[in-house]
């Protein structure tokens, strides 16, 4: 017997299994929001010499450490918090990374040579280890792909983790997953291809799949039996549905497989895996291209080159090892052999005109060779004889010694490539002197150059470029082939090691990693062995064969326009210490400037009492303020953009040079500039020039500190502040430029958190001192008695033989032995009308979450919570 639910029954159990499962998922929902944010309040990893280590430990940029991105950073908890154009701009700005996941604490060697291929490549990176994935790619949306720089690792994944990467790669569509597998036994694993991996190591030949949907910068040019790597192959067998990338050929006859694709026909998701390490060229090539295809070109290089070879000390060398006009000739036979591959290829000569003729007659019949093929070369100024232009004292024998090679190319109807040079041994152009600079636009017109030396010579694929007096200054490479590398014999490590460079080696990187190559040669490498020719000739061929990238070359001034169109970030110089760097100090003319450079930084932020710790700090005898600037008087603001491109001697000659004696080199300068504090680029600027300075911040009640401004405005007749009240001014959503203006320097500085944070990024903890602002005013002398301790002052003043308050002025003054105390100017101490209520009660309740989260930075990092931040949260 059938029976049949009645209408009202049936609707009656619908709303009851309704609300079952409402209640169900609001459960569920509510945990998972629980778990999310358990993930995002997880401690932050970062890289501390190649080791893991939490967010509460040190950190310091100076040791070499990496910052790894939290999934939690301050500024995104905080990105709600901060006004409209704000947001609007950093939403604009959207940069996709690449997140690498190691297996271990410490960094492998793989990891490593990962990392170094991705920087080389210009491509923006994470790193982390895999315990913390969840809170790298919970509410992430930025990771394009990801790196595992181990199989076992990857399939050995908890479940959840397995869940989240599966659910993150689907969700952000084209999300690819990149393995590497290097003699690891994988067990107990569901994926057939690598539970049966096998390692060889006699191997005869690798060869190329060349139906790889993967492929676009890789050729497939044969078989490679050469410069094979020494490690075993790991292989993969049952590969069922997968796509091979390359096969290894054993010395058994058999075939294998090295490398694999994974379409993501199954799941959604594509992977490679590959069977070797980076460090085999041809993996690293096919690498490149894997995050290409993995990323749906989101990280996806253009295959155009251009090659720019200098030939520097053209006639200049001891007799013996110059050019003869035979070689001269077989320059011109291999500059026509390169011009095959090479679109518009001639050699640039940098010339010092001073040895012309000086040499043996077979090597000047070469000077003659040289001068009748003029028209087949391009020609740069190199310095009348050769010498570093930092040992000219002024910008007019800079002048006078380049009219004379000037001359010399008139003479000898030289064809000058427009607006390029480079100077012997790159002196003066990084770091820079400003004679050079200005003595190359008035004589040569120069608008570009290049150098070994920006940031440093090494690590190579670390160089870049910048501007500075309106001069490009491009990145240059070296090929393995210096002053002494004459002869294939006494090269060092022989010809075998040259070789390896060419043959998918050093150079053969540097080819196919950057989009424009400047290389430096010089003279005698194409005397002799004719080392240069072969070097470039081969490399040329090698990367033809190997490669889809179409070389061609243009001159310097489009080079120029060109580079810094591929990398407007890096128009920005940046001035590093040049004592800090041995090749730097020798091409530096003044050094013992270093010494008195400034060890301490009074950073800001304004009205907080930057003038007076100042004032306080120069009673001391071994304290010690810069020299006063006649624009902006006792602050420098040196590292704010205008005056930052002025130079590094600049920003020197405000610190007079100090006495050999004992007590004179006792001394400390230190430097006071108060907009220091909340401006994005200064702290990096400042720790590659101080890395070791002591960061002085004064913090004081946010709300005062804005309201002080806008009366120190109104007292500078600003127009904003005389005409709108300070409510007004803080509230103020108009898009009045003026307004704006007066409001954010009200209101910006006083988000303290998010200024201190990125100067903790580059300065450990403890190089940074916090001064209460509140306790300065009321109580300096106790204040400076505990600063001079935290920085180990050998000789402690005793500040209240010093200072005296004073009823009149309402705060402390200097006192002085005979006449009235010193005290600062009308315009610190003012007595401004109270703020009104209204105001007050908006800008603590605006503050507050910022206030909140400074407190626990200040906490996490042991540094010194002020009495109002105390009593506010």
């Amino acid at each position: 017997m059938v029976k049949y639910c009645s209408p009202h029954r049936l609707i009656l159990s619908v709303l009851i299994l309704s609300y079952i499962s409402l209640t169900i998922f609001l459960g569920i929902t509510n945990d998972l929001n629980a778990y999310k944010w358990k993930l995002n309040q997880q401690s932050r990893y970062r890289i501390v010499n190649g080791s893991f280590s939490s967010k509460n430990l040190p950190f310091d940029r100076h040791d070499n450490q990496q910052l790894i991105d939290s999934s939690a950073t301050l500024k995104n908890q905080l990105q709600t918090l901060s006004w409209p154009e704000n947001r609007k701009q950093r939403s604009s700005v959207k940069k996709y990374k690449i997140l690498i996941i190691t297996r271990r604490n410490k960094l492998s060697s793989l990891a490593k040579n990962i990392i170094t291929a991705i920087e080389a490549n210009k491509f923006s990176y994470s790193t982390t280890i895999g315990d913390n994935l969840p809170q790298y790619l919970t509410n992430k949306r930025y990771f394009k792909l990801l790196i595992f720089d181990s199989l076992k690792f990857y399939v050995n994944l908890s479940q959840r983790n397995k869940i989240i990467i599966s659910s993150y790669c689907k969700e952000q569509k084209g999300v690819g997953i990149l393995v590497f597998a290097i003699n690891e036994s994988v067990y107990h694993t569901s994926m057939p291809a690598f539970s049966t991996v096998q390692f060889l190591s006699d191997i005869k030949s690798v060869t190329i799949n060349g139906s790889n949907p993967m492929l676009r910068l890789t050729r497939n040019g044969g078989n490679i039996i050469d410069y094979l790597p020494n490690r075993s192959w790991t292989v993969f067998n049952n590969y069922n549905n997968l796509h091979p990338i390359f096969y290894i050929n054993g010395k058994n006859g058999k075939r294998y497989v090295g490398g694999l694709l994974d379409d993501g026909k199954d799941d959604g998701i594509r992977r490679v895996f590959f069977g070797n390490s980076i460090d085999f060229w041809l993996v690293r090539l096919l690498f490149i291209d894997a995050i290409d295809y993995l990323s749906n070109g989101t990280f996806q290089r253009q295959l155009n080159r251009w090659l720019q070879v200098d030939v520097d000390d053209v006639f200049v060398g001891k007799k013996g090892i110059r050019m003869t006009d035979h070689d001269v000739a077989a320059m011109l036979k291999g500059q026509e052999v390169i011009q095959r591959e090479v679109k518009n290829f001639k050699f640039m000569l940098g010339f010092s005109g001073n040895y012309f003729m000086k040499g043996l007659p077979t090597e000047n019949q070469g000077d003659k060779a040289l001068i009748s093929n003029a028209s087949n070369f391009w020609w740069f100024c190199h310095m009348w004889k050769h010498t570093k232009p930092h040992l000219f004292q002024t910008t007019e024998s800079l002048i006078t010694d380049m009219k004379r090679s000037q001359a010399f190319a008139v003479k000898f109807n030289l064809r000058i490539v427009p607006g390029y040079s480079v100077s012997p041994h790159h002196s003066g152009i990084y770091p820079a002197y400003e004679p050079l600079y200005d003595a190359w636009k008035k004589v040569w017109n120069i608008t570009v150059t290049s150098t070994e030396e920006y940031y440093h010579l090494n690590p190579a694929h670390k160089r870049k470029g910048f501007i500075h007096q309106q001069i490009k200054v491009l990145p240059r490479q070296t090929c393995g082939l210096f002053t002494k590398t004459l002869l294939f014999k006494s090269y060092p490590g022989g010809i075998q090691r040259l070789n390896q460079s060419i043959f998918g080696g050093e150079l053969f990187r540097t080819l196919t990693d950057n989009i424009i190559n400047i290389f430096m040669t010089h003279m005698p490498n194409y005397a002799n062995d004719r080392m240069a020719i072969y070097t470039f000739v081969h490399a040329i061929d090698f990367l033809k064969k190997w490669t889809n990238i179409n070389l061609s070359s243009i001159l310097p001034l489009k080079l120029g326009n060109r580079y810094f169109r591929l990398y407007p970030d890096e128009k920005d110089p940046l001035w590093f210490n040049p004592c800090f760097d041995k090749r730097h100090k020798a091409i530096w003319p003044h050094v013992q400037a270093c010494k008195q450079l400034p060890s301490m930084i009074i950073i800001g932020p304004q009205k907080t009492g930057t003038t007076a710790l100042s004032l306080y700090l120069s009673l001391h005898p071994k304290f010690r303020a810069n020299r006063a600037s006649k624009r902006t008087f006792e602050e420098i603001q040196f590292f704010n953009d205008n005056n930052y491109h002025k130079g590094l001697k600049w920003y020197m000659d405000f610190f007079p040079s100090i006495d050999q004696s004992s007590s004179e080199q006792q001394i400390r300068y230190f430097e006071k500039s108060a907009t220091y504090f909340d401006r994005a680029l200064i702290p990096k600027r400042m720790h590659a020039l101080l890395p070791d300075a002591s960061i002085i911040i004064i913090l004081s009640d946010p709300v005062k500190r804005a309201y002080s401004w806008y009366q120190h405005m109104r007292n500078h007749s600003h127009p904003a502040a005389i005409n709108h009240p300070f409510y007004e001014i803080i509230t103020n959503e108009k898009q009045d430029r003026i307004i704006k203006q007066l409001q954010d320097r009200c209101i910006r500085p006083g988000k303290y958190v998010i200024h201190l944070e990125r100067w903790l990024e580059y300065y450990h903890s403890s190089r940074v001192t916090i001064i209460d602002g509140g306790q300065l005013i009321d109580d300096p002398v106790r204040v400076m008695t505990d600063f001079q301790t935290r920085l180990n002052v050998d000789d402690v003043l005793d500040y209240s033989t010093k200072l005296q308050f004073n009823k009149r002025k309402g705060f402390f003054c200097v006192k002085r032995e005979r006449g009235r105390n010193k005290c600062l100017g009308r315009s610190k101490g003012r007595k401004y009308p109270p703020m009104d209520k209204e105001s007050e009660i908006y800008l603590k309740k605006f503050y507050k979450p910022y206030n909140i989260k400074l407190k626990e930075v200040l906490e996490s990092r042991s540094l010194t919570i002020p009495l109002w931040l105390k009593e506010q949260t």
